[in-house]
């Protein structure tokens, strides 16, 4: 890779080369081990899903809210509390800019995922909405 024909794929130093060498030659915690625990909603978690870019994880709860953390360090980054009842599914939008929540209150809003602003709702389902795209 240090010597790779296309520059793309050449580290940027020797120092770099060195680091990714001692990185790779740190030992892998087992399969099944707990990385990482993200704390914060007051209810269950119902829905989780990865960002596109996988540096963000976004959660819906029964206890109505949305939150999105940093995935590398489980700090929450927003909360976003626009729901009357549990949030029952979330998804990314594909180019990471806006989140999409269903909820058992029939509803299913979209939102600014750098800001947490509601931007729009979708309404009138006839029930609660389990399952996003």
């Amino acid at each position: 890779m240090a010597m790779a024909k296309d520059p793309h794929q050449r580290f940027a130093s020797i120092q770099a080369f060195a680091n990714a060498l001692e990185q790779a030659r740190q030992p892998k915690p087992p399969l099944g081990t707990t990385l990482l625990s993200y704390r914060g909603h007051i209810g269950g978690a119902n829905s989780v899903t990865w960002s596109p870019d996988g540096r963000f994880i976004a959660s819906g709860s029964s206890d109505w809210t949305v939150q999105i953390w940093d995935a590398t360090t489980g700090a929450t980054i927003l909360t976003y509390g626009g729901h009357s009842s549990s949030v029952e599914a979330v998804a990314w939008s594909p180019d990471g800019s806006r989140i999409v929540s269903g909820s058992v209150d029939k509803t299913v809003q979209v939102w600014d995922a750098t800001t947490g602003d509601y931007l729009l709702s979708y309404d009138g389902h006839a029930g609660s909405v389990r399952a996003l795209a």
